[in-house]
């Protein structure tokens, strides 16, 4: 009885103790004044975060922001495949304007990866995956993801390509 009582209150006194994790922090550029009319932001879009010294946000250095949120709800469709040939960038996930999210894996291993040594998977999203360029959005490394839209509700909705060395590599994908 007093060992389980001993471990109730270690317990207790260690969920108190234990840091909570911090939100993203953003920094905004401050205006005296966000004075009017309102700035309506699109969404899906980069804006320059604004404050007033009051800390009331500005959409521009001449106006206050409205804003929506939208819906998160999504379902996951399956887009994972393989590399159909080795060297040559192809679409991995189709451009869809209702896209909410997606997430890309290259699989850790070369049993996973479905060839005979664990390569890189490369994804582009404003063109054509290269290997030989750094203009890609991210090289994968064995083990390695990447998602947009999931955590910080960024998402592109164009085609996202991929490629890699070898033809058959297998790569994991979720649209939602």
């Amino acid at each position: 009885m007093k060992t389980r009582f001993l471990g109730l209150l270690v317990g207790a006194l260690l969920a108190c103790w234990l840091p909570t994790p911090l939100a993203h922090a953003q920094q905004a550029f401050v205006l005296s004044n966000c004075g009017t009319p309102n700035t309506t932001l699109t969404a899906g879009t980069y804006a320059t975060p604004f404050m007033d010294t009051t800390g009331r946000m500005c959409g521009s250095s001449s106006g206050s922001v409205t804003a929506t949120v939208a819906s998160t709800a999504g379902t996951a469709t399956a887009k994972g495949g393989t590399i159909t040939v080795g060297g040559t960038s192809q679409t991995i996930i189709a451009s869809n304007s209702s896209r909410i999210g997606f997430i890309i894996q290259n699989p850790c291993s070369a049993a996973e990866q479905g060839i005979s040594i664990a390569e890189d998977l490369v994804i582009n999203i404003t063109s054509a995956a290269t290997l030989t360029t750094s203009a890609n959005l991210a090289v994968l490394a064995p083990c390695a993801s990447f998602s947009m839209g999931l955590n910080y509700g960024v998402i592109s909705t164009a085609a996202i390509t991929g490629i890699a060395t070898t033809t058959g590599h297998i790569f994991y994908a979720k649209e939602f």
